[in-house]
């Protein structure tokens, strides 16, 4: 459950019509063609997330009724969403080849790398409609209630495998596995919730 958090009415209105203000202009000649903003860092560089930022500082044409800004902010959310929604479909089929690899680690792995999309997107919310942060902190608590779930479950399940035989440690592994893909999905969907917060009043 999400607890609903309130932008900037006056921000949040002007955000609604951005998009279709911005297309009018853009056709009627009164925005420069976007330049290339490239980057040269490897894909997974932890510089991503500030290349990002940089983008939406360069083309997000903040304070004015065709700003980019809300296209940033769903695009972005909506990548960590994709991403997400990938790693749970191919879990099952993955899992198989994870050997002894910590799921632990794999899984607050996959949660931290969201912050590649959701921190520039949490950027641009934070720009003009909630400079209080209040969207950040409920993205914060959700992530670390699943972080610690995860947690939890680590050290339940290494009590568990290590007062059992060596016959039961598989038919163990194979719980904790599932339990694994259960806190992926649920960070799943705290984040759509918490998206479908943001859609509500842009």
């Amino acid at each position: 459950m999400i607890t609903p958090f309130t932008f900037d009415p006056e921000v949040a209105a002007t955000y609604k019509t951005a998009d279709i203000v911005r297309a009018v202009t853009s056709r009627m000649g009164g925005l420069d063609p976007e330049m290339d903003f490239p980057f040269y860092g490897p894909s997974k560089s932890p510089d991503i997330a500030a290349y990002r930022i940089r983008e939406i500082e360069k083309f997000g044409d903040f304070g004015t009724t065709y700003s980019k800004a809300p296209w940033f902010i769903k695009h972005h959310t909506i990548q960590a969403i994709t991403a997400l929604n990938s790693h749970i479909d191919s879990w099952n089929f993955c899992s198989h080849y994870l050997g002894r690899s910590s799921i632990k680690k794999i899984i607050i792995g996959i949660i931290e790398i969201s912050r590649d999309r959701m921190n520039p997107a949490l950027h641009a919310i934070e720009r003009e409609l909630d400079p209080t942060g209040s969207a950040r902190f409920f993205y914060n608590q959700f992530e670390s209630k699943w972080v610690d779930k995860m947690m939890n479950e680590s050290m339940h399940f290494k009590e568990v495998k290590a007062q059992s035989s060596k016959y039961l440690r598989k038919s163990i592994r194979k719980q904790e596995l599932d339990s694994a893909k259960v806190i992926l999905i649920g960070f799943r969907d705290d984040l759509e919730a918490w998206f479908h917060e943001v859609n509500l009043q842009i």
